[in-house]
Protein backbone atom coordinates (compact mmCIF):
# COMPACT_ATOMS: atom_id res chain seq x y z
CA UNK A 1 0.00 0.00 0.00
CA UNK A 2 1.13 3.34 -0.94
CA UNK A 3 2.16 6.20 1.40
CA UNK A 4 -0.98 8.82 2.01
CA UNK A 5 0.84 11.89 1.36
CA UNK A 6 2.44 10.38 -1.83
CA UNK A 7 -0.85 9.63 -3.40
CA UNK A 8 -2.51 12.91 -2.20
CA UNK A 9 0.67 14.88 -3.79
CA UNK A 10 -0.10 12.28 -7.30
CA UNK A 11 -3.24 13.56 -7.05
CA UNK A 12 -2.99 17.53 -6.45
CA UNK A 13 -0.41 17.06 -9.46
CA UNK A 14 -3.14 15.98 -11.53
CA UNK A 15 -5.70 18.45 -11.09
CA UNK A 16 -3.56 21.25 -11.81
CA UNK A 17 -2.69 19.65 -15.10
CA UNK A 18 -6.23 19.27 -15.70
CA UNK A 19 -8.08 22.87 -15.23
CA UNK A 20 -6.25 24.05 -18.39
CA UNK A 21 -7.15 21.06 -20.68
CA UNK A 22 -9.47 20.84 -22.96
CA UNK A 23 -11.30 18.47 -25.86
CA UNK A 24 -12.27 15.15 -25.89
CA UNK A 25 -10.93 11.58 -27.62
CA UNK A 26 -12.51 8.75 -29.30
CA UNK A 27 -11.81 5.19 -27.91
CA UNK A 28 -9.31 3.24 -30.43
CA UNK A 29 -8.44 -0.11 -30.76
CA UNK A 30 -4.67 0.02 -31.72
CA UNK A 31 -3.02 0.98 -28.58
CA UNK A 32 -4.41 -1.68 -25.88
CA UNK A 33 -3.96 -4.92 -26.03
CA UNK A 34 -6.98 -7.41 -27.08
CA UNK A 35 -9.77 -8.53 -24.88
CA UNK A 36 -8.31 -11.69 -24.64
CA UNK A 37 -4.88 -10.45 -23.96
CA UNK A 38 -6.62 -8.49 -20.47
CA UNK A 39 -8.15 -11.76 -19.99
CA UNK A 40 -4.91 -13.74 -19.18
CA UNK A 41 -4.29 -10.89 -16.48
CA UNK A 42 -7.37 -11.41 -15.01
CA UNK A 43 -8.73 -8.27 -16.33
CA UNK A 44 -11.78 -6.69 -17.87
CA UNK A 45 -12.24 -3.76 -19.77
CA UNK A 46 -14.87 -1.36 -19.10
CA UNK A 47 -17.22 0.27 -21.08
CA UNK A 48 -18.60 4.16 -20.67
CA UNK A 49 -21.59 3.82 -22.44
CA UNK A 50 -24.50 6.17 -21.81
CA UNK A 51 -26.47 3.09 -21.20
CA UNK A 52 -30.06 1.50 -23.04
CA UNK A 53 -31.52 5.06 -22.71
CA UNK A 54 -28.82 7.79 -24.43
CA UNK A 55 -31.04 10.50 -23.70
CA UNK A 56 -31.25 10.05 -19.78
CA UNK A 57 -28.00 8.34 -19.56
CA UNK A 58 -26.22 6.29 -17.45
CA UNK A 59 -24.55 7.01 -13.80
CA UNK A 60 -20.83 5.16 -13.59
CA UNK A 61 -19.93 4.83 -10.17
CA UNK A 62 -15.60 3.75 -9.91
CA UNK A 63 -13.62 2.56 -6.80
CA UNK A 64 -10.03 3.79 -8.09
CA UNK A 65 -7.19 1.15 -7.28
CA UNK A 66 -3.92 2.44 -6.69
CA UNK A 67 -1.02 1.24 -9.91
CA UNK A 68 1.03 -1.50 -9.64
CA UNK A 69 4.02 -1.08 -6.96
CA UNK A 70 6.57 -0.47 -10.14
CA UNK A 71 4.28 2.29 -11.46
CA UNK A 72 4.53 5.94 -10.33
CA UNK A 73 1.07 6.31 -7.97
CA UNK A 74 -1.51 8.31 -10.50
CA UNK A 75 -4.88 8.29 -10.86
CA UNK A 76 -4.87 7.44 -14.32
CA UNK A 77 -1.74 7.18 -16.74
CA UNK A 78 -2.07 10.18 -19.41
CA UNK A 79 -2.39 8.79 -23.11
CA UNK A 80 -1.13 10.80 -26.15
CA UNK A 81 -2.74 9.49 -29.84
CA UNK A 82 -2.66 10.07 -32.87
CA UNK A 83 -6.35 9.33 -34.09
CA UNK A 84 -7.39 8.36 -37.98
CA UNK A 85 -4.27 7.44 -39.53
CA UNK A 86 -3.95 6.75 -43.02
CA UNK A 87 -6.11 4.70 -45.64
CA UNK A 88 -7.59 2.16 -42.03
CA UNK A 89 -8.36 5.27 -39.84
CA UNK A 90 -5.66 3.52 -36.99
CA UNK A 91 -5.06 5.00 -33.70
CA UNK A 92 -1.32 5.24 -32.09
CA UNK A 93 0.13 6.43 -29.32
CA UNK A 94 2.80 9.04 -30.25
CA UNK A 95 6.43 7.96 -29.91
CA UNK A 96 7.09 11.97 -29.31
CA UNK A 97 4.94 13.52 -26.55
CA UNK A 98 4.33 9.43 -24.87
CA UNK A 99 8.42 9.19 -24.28
CA UNK A 100 7.77 12.81 -22.80
CA UNK A 101 5.20 11.72 -20.58
CA UNK A 102 7.44 8.77 -19.01
CA UNK A 103 10.31 11.48 -18.75
CA UNK A 104 8.18 13.32 -16.29
CA UNK A 105 7.38 10.84 -14.34
CA UNK A 106 10.76 9.20 -13.91
CA UNK A 107 11.50 12.80 -12.93
CA UNK A 108 8.28 13.32 -10.63
CA UNK A 109 9.20 9.98 -9.32
CA UNK A 110 12.86 9.07 -8.80
CA UNK A 111 12.71 6.21 -6.40
CA UNK A 112 10.42 3.99 -9.37
CA UNK A 113 12.26 2.75 -12.28
CA UNK A 114 10.36 3.63 -14.70
CA UNK A 115 11.37 1.76 -18.47
CA UNK A 116 10.33 4.16 -21.71
CA UNK A 117 9.25 1.26 -24.37
CA UNK A 118 11.83 0.02 -26.82
CA UNK A 119 9.86 1.11 -29.24
CA UNK A 120 9.11 4.87 -28.40
CA UNK A 121 13.01 5.23 -26.75
CA UNK A 122 14.09 7.05 -29.84
CA UNK A 123 10.50 9.33 -29.53
CA UNK A 124 10.59 10.27 -33.38
CA UNK A 125 7.35 10.58 -34.48
CA UNK A 126 6.25 10.82 -38.80
CA UNK A 127 2.98 12.35 -37.89
CA UNK A 128 4.61 15.18 -35.25
CA UNK A 129 7.27 15.71 -37.88
CA UNK A 130 4.55 16.14 -40.50
CA UNK A 131 2.74 18.15 -38.51
CA UNK A 132 5.83 20.41 -38.10
CA UNK A 133 6.00 20.85 -42.06
CA UNK A 134 2.36 21.52 -42.18
CA UNK A 135 2.62 24.63 -39.82
CA UNK A 136 5.70 25.84 -41.57
CA UNK A 137 2.92 25.96 -44.66
CA UNK A 138 0.72 27.51 -43.41
CA UNK A 139 2.68 30.48 -41.53
CA UNK A 140 3.95 31.23 -44.71
CA UNK A 141 0.64 30.81 -46.92
CA UNK A 142 -2.06 32.04 -44.06
CA UNK A 143 -2.05 35.86 -45.14
CA UNK A 144 -3.44 34.58 -48.89
CA UNK A 145 -6.21 32.82 -47.64
CA UNK A 146 -9.59 33.41 -47.09
CA UNK A 147 -10.63 33.25 -43.20
CA UNK A 148 -12.74 29.79 -44.24
CA UNK A 149 -9.56 28.32 -45.79
CA UNK A 150 -7.25 28.93 -43.04
CA UNK A 151 -9.43 27.45 -40.43
CA UNK A 152 -10.42 24.55 -42.72
CA UNK A 153 -6.99 23.68 -43.65
CA UNK A 154 -5.52 24.34 -40.13
CA UNK A 155 -7.70 21.81 -39.08
CA UNK A 156 -7.06 19.31 -41.22
CA UNK A 157 -3.12 19.48 -41.95
CA UNK A 158 -2.55 20.76 -38.37
CA UNK A 159 -4.68 20.40 -35.79
CA UNK A 160 -5.97 16.62 -36.59
CA UNK A 161 -2.53 15.37 -36.57
CA UNK A 162 -1.88 16.89 -33.04
CA UNK A 163 -2.01 13.87 -30.00
CA UNK A 164 -2.76 15.89 -27.47
CA UNK A 165 -5.49 18.69 -26.17
CA UNK A 166 -4.83 22.19 -25.33
CA UNK A 167 -2.37 24.23 -26.90
CA UNK A 168 0.92 23.45 -28.38
CA UNK A 169 2.64 25.54 -25.47
CA UNK A 170 0.97 23.62 -23.42
CA UNK A 171 -0.26 20.11 -24.35
CA UNK A 172 -2.41 17.87 -22.24
CA UNK A 173 -3.20 14.17 -23.01
CA UNK A 174 -6.12 13.51 -24.88
CA UNK A 175 -7.28 9.78 -22.75
CA UNK A 176 -6.09 8.54 -19.55
CA UNK A 177 -5.98 4.76 -18.67
CA UNK A 178 -6.61 3.48 -15.03
CA UNK A 179 -7.60 0.77 -12.72
CA UNK A 180 -10.79 0.66 -10.98
CA UNK A 181 -14.03 -1.83 -9.13
CA UNK A 182 -17.57 -1.12 -10.94
CA UNK A 183 -19.49 0.74 -7.82
CA UNK A 184 -22.26 0.95 -10.18
CA UNK A 185 -25.72 0.09 -9.17
CA UNK A 186 -26.40 -3.30 -10.51
CA UNK A 187 -22.38 -4.17 -10.56
CA UNK A 188 -20.99 -6.92 -9.61
CA UNK A 189 -17.47 -6.12 -8.00
CA UNK A 190 -16.53 -9.88 -6.60
CA UNK A 191 -17.56 -11.29 -10.39
CA UNK A 192 -16.22 -8.20 -12.19
CA UNK A 193 -12.93 -7.78 -10.14
CA UNK A 194 -10.15 -5.38 -11.65
CA UNK A 195 -11.04 -3.64 -14.67
CA UNK A 196 -9.25 -1.25 -16.86
CA UNK A 197 -10.96 1.51 -18.40
CA UNK A 198 -10.04 4.53 -20.42
CA UNK A 199 -11.80 7.77 -20.39
CA UNK A 200 -11.83 11.26 -22.04
CA UNK A 201 -10.05 14.31 -20.67
CA UNK A 202 -12.38 16.95 -20.38
CA UNK A 203 -11.90 20.66 -21.15
CA UNK A 204 -13.54 23.99 -20.33
CA UNK A 205 -17.11 23.56 -22.48
CA UNK A 206 -17.50 19.32 -21.17
CA UNK A 207 -16.24 18.42 -17.76
CA UNK A 208 -15.62 14.92 -19.20
CA UNK A 209 -14.53 12.77 -16.65
CA UNK A 210 -10.63 13.00 -15.75
CA UNK A 211 -11.30 16.75 -15.37
CA UNK A 212 -14.75 16.84 -13.68
CA UNK A 213 -12.68 13.92 -11.08
CA UNK A 214 -10.36 16.22 -10.47
CA UNK A 215 -12.37 18.98 -9.95
CA UNK A 216 -13.74 17.12 -7.25
CA UNK A 217 -10.63 15.76 -5.49
CA UNK A 218 -9.38 18.95 -5.17
CA UNK A 219 -10.89 22.01 -2.64
CA UNK A 220 -10.22 25.22 -5.07
CA UNK A 221 -10.71 27.50 -1.91
CA UNK A 222 -8.52 25.24 0.50
CA UNK A 223 -6.28 23.45 -1.71
CA UNK A 224 -7.86 20.09 0.60
CA UNK A 225 -7.10 17.36 -1.18
CA UNK A 226 -9.13 13.95 -0.89
CA UNK A 227 -7.16 10.70 -1.18
CA UNK A 228 -9.32 9.34 -3.77
CA UNK A 229 -6.87 6.30 -4.18
CA UNK A 230 -7.12 5.69 -0.86
CA UNK A 231 -7.85 1.70 -0.35
CA UNK A 232 -9.07 1.47 3.18
CA UNK A 233 -12.79 2.28 4.52
CA UNK A 234 -12.14 5.49 4.63
CA UNK A 235 -11.75 6.05 1.40
CA UNK A 236 -14.00 7.61 -1.68
CA UNK A 237 -15.98 6.63 -4.58
CA UNK A 238 -16.35 8.15 -7.41
CA UNK A 239 -19.77 9.15 -9.92
CA UNK A 240 -21.26 10.82 -12.96
CA UNK A 241 -23.37 10.58 -15.53
CA UNK A 242 -22.96 9.96 -18.83
CA UNK A 243 -25.35 10.86 -21.93
CA UNK A 244 -25.35 11.25 -25.67
CA UNK A 245 -25.61 8.51 -28.19
CA UNK A 246 -23.48 10.15 -30.94
CA UNK A 247 -19.70 11.34 -29.94
CA UNK A 248 -20.86 14.93 -30.86
CA UNK A 249 -23.88 14.72 -28.26
CA UNK A 250 -22.05 12.90 -25.95
CA UNK A 251 -22.02 15.01 -22.33
CA UNK A 252 -20.98 14.42 -18.63
CA UNK A 253 -22.17 15.84 -16.03
CA UNK A 254 -22.71 15.22 -11.89
CA UNK A 255 -19.60 14.52 -11.00
CA UNK A 256 -18.95 13.36 -7.15
CA UNK A 257 -16.99 12.16 -4.85
CA UNK A 258 -18.69 10.33 -1.44
CA UNK A 259 -16.98 7.97 1.35
CA UNK A 260 -16.67 4.15 0.41
CA UNK A 261 -16.97 3.08 4.12
CA UNK A 262 -15.21 -0.06 3.24
CA UNK A 263 -12.02 -1.31 2.40
CA UNK A 264 -11.50 -2.65 -0.78
CA UNK A 265 -10.05 -6.35 -1.33
CA UNK A 266 -6.16 -6.72 -1.14
CA UNK A 267 -7.00 -9.55 -3.96
CA UNK A 268 -7.93 -6.70 -5.87
CA UNK A 269 -4.90 -4.50 -5.02
CA UNK A 270 -2.32 -7.48 -5.86
CA UNK A 271 -3.99 -7.85 -9.67
CA UNK A 272 -3.33 -4.99 -11.19
CA UNK A 273 -0.67 -5.07 -13.39
CA UNK A 274 1.31 -2.42 -14.89
CA UNK A 275 0.26 0.16 -17.52
CA UNK A 276 3.20 -0.77 -20.16
CA UNK A 277 1.44 -4.61 -19.86
CA UNK A 278 -1.82 -3.16 -21.59
CA UNK A 279 -0.45 -0.67 -24.11
CA UNK A 280 0.30 -0.94 -27.17
CA UNK A 281 3.51 0.90 -28.93
CA UNK A 282 4.00 1.17 -32.43
CA UNK A 283 7.48 2.29 -33.54
CA UNK A 284 8.70 4.37 -35.99
CA UNK A 285 8.42 2.22 -38.78
CA UNK A 286 4.79 1.00 -38.39
CA UNK A 287 3.24 4.20 -38.32
CA UNK A 288 5.25 5.61 -41.09
CA UNK A 289 3.69 2.76 -42.86
CA UNK A 290 0.18 3.44 -41.83
CA UNK A 291 0.14 7.06 -42.50
CA UNK A 292 1.43 7.37 -46.10
CA UNK A 293 -0.10 4.51 -47.20
CA UNK A 294 0.22 0.62 -49.03
CA UNK A 295 0.27 -0.11 -52.34
CA UNK A 296 -2.98 -0.98 -52.51
CA UNK A 297 -4.21 2.57 -51.52
CA UNK A 298 -3.82 5.97 -52.26
CA UNK A 299 -0.80 7.10 -49.94
CA UNK A 300 -3.21 9.98 -47.48
CA UNK A 301 -1.10 13.23 -49.75
CA UNK A 302 -2.71 12.38 -52.77
CA UNK A 303 -5.89 13.32 -51.05
CA UNK A 304 -4.90 16.57 -49.21
CA UNK A 305 -6.80 19.82 -50.37
CA UNK A 306 -4.29 22.59 -51.51
CA UNK A 307 -5.53 25.63 -49.09
CA UNK A 308 -6.27 28.47 -51.78
CA UNK A 309 -9.60 27.61 -53.62
CA UNK A 310 -8.48 28.96 -56.93
CA UNK A 311 -5.47 27.21 -58.97
CA UNK A 312 -2.56 29.71 -58.93
CA UNK A 313 1.10 29.98 -59.26
CA UNK A 314 3.26 28.16 -57.35
CA UNK A 315 5.16 30.73 -55.04
CA UNK A 316 8.26 30.53 -53.24
CA UNK A 317 6.59 28.90 -50.01
CA UNK A 318 5.49 26.14 -52.11
CA UNK A 319 8.75 25.10 -53.30
CA UNK A 320 10.72 25.82 -50.16
CA UNK A 321 7.54 23.84 -48.35
CA UNK A 322 8.49 21.35 -50.99
CA UNK A 323 12.26 21.41 -50.13
CA UNK A 324 11.50 20.71 -46.50
CA UNK A 325 9.35 17.90 -47.73
CA UNK A 326 11.75 15.67 -49.32
CA UNK A 327 13.92 16.34 -45.86
CA UNK A 328 11.29 15.17 -44.40
CA UNK A 329 10.69 12.11 -46.62
CA UNK A 330 14.45 11.55 -46.33
CA UNK A 331 14.61 11.74 -42.37
CA UNK A 332 11.25 9.12 -42.58
CA UNK A 333 12.86 6.52 -44.49
CA UNK A 334 15.39 6.20 -42.72
CA UNK A 335 13.94 4.00 -39.53
CA UNK A 336 15.22 5.06 -36.12
CA UNK A 337 18.24 2.07 -35.31
CA UNK A 338 17.89 0.13 -32.32
CA UNK A 339 21.57 0.06 -31.38
CA UNK A 340 24.19 1.26 -33.62
CA UNK A 341 22.53 4.75 -35.42
CA UNK A 342 22.93 4.85 -39.57
CA UNK A 343 24.22 7.54 -41.21
CA UNK A 344 22.23 8.69 -44.02
CA UNK A 345 23.88 9.34 -47.23
CA UNK A 346 24.56 13.10 -48.03
CA UNK A 347 25.49 15.09 -50.79
CA UNK A 348 29.68 14.77 -50.06
CA UNK A 349 29.57 10.88 -48.28
CA UNK A 350 29.13 7.98 -49.43
CA UNK A 351 30.51 3.89 -48.99
CA UNK A 352 33.14 4.74 -51.72
CA UNK A 353 34.34 8.27 -53.44
CA UNK A 354 32.20 8.40 -56.72
CA UNK A 355 34.68 10.01 -59.54
CA UNK A 356 31.38 11.59 -61.30
CA UNK A 357 30.46 13.24 -58.02
CA UNK A 358 31.89 17.58 -58.35
CA UNK A 359 34.47 17.87 -55.36
CA UNK A 360 33.27 19.65 -52.02
CA UNK A 361 34.12 23.16 -53.33
CA UNK A 362 32.62 22.73 -56.40
CA UNK A 363 29.49 21.68 -54.62
CA UNK A 364 29.89 24.52 -52.50
CA UNK A 365 30.34 26.86 -55.26
CA UNK A 366 27.19 25.63 -57.22
CA UNK A 367 25.00 26.46 -53.76
CA UNK A 368 26.34 29.81 -53.77
CA UNK A 369 24.97 30.18 -57.49
CA UNK A 370 26.99 28.99 -60.28
CA UNK A 371 24.18 25.86 -60.53
CA UNK A 372 24.83 22.62 -62.31
CA UNK A 373 22.62 19.66 -63.53
CA UNK A 374 23.29 16.75 -61.08
CA UNK A 375 25.14 13.83 -61.99
CA UNK A 376 23.07 10.53 -63.59
CA UNK A 377 24.81 8.57 -60.64
CA UNK A 378 23.95 11.33 -57.49
CA UNK A 379 21.51 9.99 -54.71
CA UNK A 380 18.38 9.31 -56.33
CA UNK A 381 16.15 11.36 -54.17
CA UNK A 382 12.78 12.80 -54.59
CA UNK A 383 14.65 16.48 -54.72
CA UNK A 384 17.19 15.65 -57.02
CA UNK A 385 14.67 14.05 -59.27
CA UNK A 386 12.85 17.44 -59.70
CA UNK A 387 15.80 18.94 -60.10
CA UNK A 388 16.50 17.11 -63.16
CA UNK A 389 13.24 17.66 -64.70
CA UNK A 390 12.71 21.23 -64.07
CA UNK A 391 15.03 24.22 -64.73
CA UNK A 392 16.67 25.40 -61.75
CA UNK A 393 15.42 28.31 -59.68
CA UNK A 394 16.64 31.70 -58.49
CA UNK A 395 14.06 31.53 -55.35
CA UNK A 396 15.89 30.03 -52.19
CA UNK A 397 13.73 28.16 -49.46
CA UNK A 398 12.30 30.63 -46.86
CA UNK A 399 13.86 30.94 -43.76
CA UNK A 400 10.92 29.13 -41.89
CA UNK A 401 11.39 26.12 -44.17
CA UNK A 402 15.39 26.28 -43.92
CA UNK A 403 14.71 26.34 -39.88
CA UNK A 404 12.88 23.10 -40.44
CA UNK A 405 15.08 21.19 -42.75
CA UNK A 406 17.97 22.40 -40.36
CA UNK A 407 15.97 20.80 -36.98
CA UNK A 408 15.84 17.17 -38.92
CA UNK A 409 19.63 16.99 -39.88
CA UNK A 410 20.55 18.27 -36.59
CA UNK A 411 18.01 15.09 -35.18
CA UNK A 412 20.18 12.89 -37.54
CA UNK A 413 23.16 14.38 -36.25
CA UNK A 414 22.10 13.73 -32.45
CA UNK A 415 21.52 9.85 -33.22
CA UNK A 416 24.54 9.55 -35.16
CA UNK A 417 26.20 10.37 -31.70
Amino acid sequence: MRNREDRRKAIAQEAQGSRSEGGGGYAGPNYIIAEAELAKLGIRKYNVDSGDKPDEGRTHSWSFLEPHAKDPCVVGLGLYIHYRIGVNEESFLCPRFMKKEFEKLRAAWPDIKIDIPEAIKHGRCPICEKRDINVNKYKAERESMSEDDRKAWHKTNIRDLEPFNGGFTEPKPNRYIAWIVDESEGGNRLDDGVQLVEFCTGGRNNAGVHKGLMDQAVDLETNEVLDILDPSKDGWKFSFNRKGKKQSDVSYSGHKLKPRREPLDQAWLDAVPRFTDVLVFADFGQIKDAYIGTPDAPPQESRRAEPADEPRRRSRADEAADDVGDELEDAMNDSPPAEEPRRRRSRSEGDEPNPTQPARGVENNTRAGQRTAPSPTDDDSPRRRRQAEEPPKDDEPSPEAIATAERIRNRQRRREE
